[in-house]
């Protein structure tokens, strides 16, 4: 994707400017309530797994509100295809059915409609809505599971496909489609909601332009789009011009356990941005790959979030930003490869270079790393008080908002590249329509990252199966390796998903987080801990009187406040003296290494950073070969690495080269902390 620049649309009048941008996002606004109100699916209905949205002729979004971005931006790219395919074949009536991950989708249970909408014999505009299908076909039921290792497992590839013709639905296809899914009644209702949403849209647009004309609406679109450029680019002139790098991890493929590497260099240079993640590793055998318009769209959620925050996006935004991925790599993966986990390399690695890139720019006005793990569950199986029919449930449960300057994380809330998905849906409404029983549901104690300012906590969930059988796939990251902090905060407590069963877990997968149909029994429990937010700021600088009121509202234990807070409490209340001389303490304890400048970065065969310290600084760091550490800069986002022990170092003395030294403004002498990435409350 290359950055392009725009004339300077015809002036228009402000106030008709305004009503058109409001009416166009209105109109998604009702798309949406009436899909969530008219589809089958408790994903649409109760957790909002869905997004509509309004594009011009040209496929740049003009229309949206509070939906997931990535199920948006996407559709630029099938519609370029779609135009380019069927060219003078579209026709008012038409509607197009699609879910390729490598033409413009996310993974395959996301199926988009779009609808061209004519007025006056003219196309003007795409009316679409996208959807989580429960299931869509594959090896296991809900399509979605952590050990896929080609894209025919995860369920059925429809291309772009006419499924209505002038307003005749293709029964015949849409039969088809339904005989490769579980759930086909489901199905069929959620299409025939996205079909009926989509052709709502159709219906208001041409009201608006009945009410406007054309004319003026062409070139309200074309001052709305461009209003969105400036914005950023405008922006992006703020930052110093230069050229960033950033690196970023995700813990496992799913069939490998060794760590996916995602590198960028960034280039800043007057009011564009380009992005280059030349470098990251290669596509994997495994489901953590994501399509090349996914890795486009978390760039883009970071830039948009922190450098033109609180306006409605459209495609104006993309315009200054160039991003490259060289085919092949995780991030822009070739057919066939799986990508039912795209979410977690998206929303982690690719993101955590964005948020890094910023970091080293504007750290004042980030939060921490968002969280990988999209917490895909899907359980299944048949309910003999239904007839035997099948039973499913997918959630993704949430975990913890990371922390910013100024306010802690939010607790086990969606966070803010995930729209308006609730936090979960409600256990009362889910035992009514499957064969689960509630046992508990609470925030999960020092599971937010300890700073200055707290990560949100995330959750604690079990359901118990009251069927006699099923299965259960679980798909999701930060398991063994936590998201990072911000400027000295430390990231939040580990992701676990698990099954009880006669009071023991049973071990489910070679790699957590990684599960593929697993047997259920009656009686089994699922067992959901989400991860936390990362904490902002030094831990050991919070008030103690703010721990305190964390102790007292269950969000910090009394021996996290002691071990990762430095707050001894006593009676239900600080010891200030004590606090005092254990933080200074722990700050004495502290491992810093001193750097020796070098020009090249020191890496493995697997691709990840090495830091090499001598004997007694392992020693004092209490690690090994192999183990994961991080260089703590004092702001900004920070480095990870795994130890290498150099017998020939001495003392505190650790090789550093050039790139690493600019990603935590590092030089010749300086000293850093080292520390592993867990506090001690929520090491593994």
């Amino acid at each position: 994707m290359q950055a392009v620049s725009t004339p300077k649309p015809s002036t228009i009048n402000a106030i008709t400017l305004e009503l058109v941008q409001a009416s166009l996002n209105n109109i998604v606004r009702e798309m949406r309530v009436t899909l969530m109100r008219s589809s089958y699916a408790p994903i649409l209905y109760e957790t909002h797994d869905f997004s509509c949205s309004i594009l011009d002729r040209r496929g740049e979004i003009v229309g949206m509100y509070v939906d997931v971005p990535h199920h948006n931006f996407q559709l630029v790219f099938c519609t370029e295809y779609l135009l380019e395919k069927y060219g003078e074949d579209i026709h008012p009536g038409d509607v197009f059915f699609i879910n390729d991950p490598y033409i413009g989708g996310t993974h395959l249970n996301d199926i988009a409609l779009l609808v061209p909408v004519f007025y006056q014999g003219e196309l003007v505009h795409f009316a679409t809505a996208r959807a989580h299908w429960g299931d869509v076909g594959g090896l296991t039921p809900g399509s979605v599971s952590g050990k896929s290792t080609e894209l025919f497992h995860e369920g059925l590839r429809i291309p772009m496909v006419k499924i209505c013709s002038r307003g005749v639905l293709n029964e015949a296809l849409l039969d088809t489609i339904l005989a490769n899914v579980r759930m086909p009644f489901e199905a069929r209702g959620d299409f025939m909601a996205q079909l009926q949403t989509a052709r709502l849209g159709e219906a208001r647009i041409i009201e608006l332009y009945d009410r406007y004309g054309p004319d003026t609406i062409a070139t309200c679109l074309d001052a709305y789009l461009h209003q969105a450029e400036k914005r950023m680019r405008e922006a992006i002139t703020r930052l110093p011009d230069g050229i960033y790098f950033a690196e970023d991890y995700l813990e496992n493929s799913g069939t490998n356990p060794d760590p996916v590497v995602v590198r960028c260099k960034t280039e800043i240079h007057g009011d564009t941005i380009n992005v280059d993640f030349t470098g990251t590793s290669a596509q994997v055998a495994g489901p953590t790959n994501t399509p090349y318009t996914c890795s486009l769209c978390g760039v883009f959620n970071v830039l948009k979030t922190f450098l033109d925050p609180g306006v409605l996006m459209n495609s104006g935004g993309w315009r200054p930003i160039e991003v490259t991925i060289p085919e092949g790599t995780t991030l822009n993966p070739v057919w066939p490869a799986p990508v039912g986990g795209f979410a977690d390399i998206m929303f982690g690695p690719v993101q955590g270079c964005m948020l890094s890139i910023l970091g080293q720019l504007i750290p004042e006005q980030l939060s921490a790393a968002l969280r990988s793990g999209a917490n895909q569950v899907n359980a299944s199986g048949t309910d003999p008080d239904r007839g035997n029919a099948m039973w499913h449930l997918f959630e993704f449960a949430s975990g913890g908002w990371p922390a910013c300057k100024e306010n802690d994380g939010n607790l086990n809330t969606y966070q803010w590249d995930m729209g308006d998905l609730p936090t979960i849906w409600p256990f009362e409404r889910m035992e009514q329509i499957r064969p689960l029983k509630a046992k508990y549901n609470n925030m999960r104690l020092d599971s937010g990252g300890p700073g200055y300012r707290r990560g949100g906590l995330g959750l604690e969930r079990m359901w118990e199966v009251d069927a006699p059988s099923g299965a259960v796939s679980i798909l999701t990251s930060d398991a063994i390796l936590p998201r990072p902090g911000m400027s000295m905060g430390y990231g939040g407590a580990l992701n676990s998903i698990t099954v009880r069963r006669d009071g023991g877990e049973i071990p489910m997968s070679d790699i957590p987080g990684k599960v593929a149909g697993f047997p259920l029994q009656q009686g089994d429990f699922i067992v959901t801990h989400s991860s936390g937010g990362g904490g902002y700021g030094d831990p050991l600088s919070r008030p103690a009187e703010w721990v305190k009121n964390d102790f007292e509202s269950g969000y910090v234990s009394i021996a996290g406040a002691l071990a990762d807070y430095g707050v001894v409490i006593d009676n239900a209340e600080v010891d200030m003296q004590a606090t005092e001389s254990l933080r200074d303490q722990l700050r004495r304890q502290r491992v810093t290494v001193c750097i020796n400048a070098t020009e090249e970065d020191s890496y493995d065969n697997k691709g990840r950073r090495l830091l090499q310290v001598s004997r007694e600084t392992a020693k004092r760091l209490e690690v090994t070969d192999n183990d994961i550490v991080e260089y703590v800069p004092e702001s900004g986002v920070p480095l990870r690495a795994w130890i290498k022990v150099d017998l020939e170092l001495k003392g505190e003395s650790s090789p550093l080269g050039s790139t690493g030294q600019a990603m935590i403004g590092l030089s010749e002498g300086d000293s850093i902390w080292i520390r592993t990435p867990w506090t001690s409350v929520s090491r593994p």
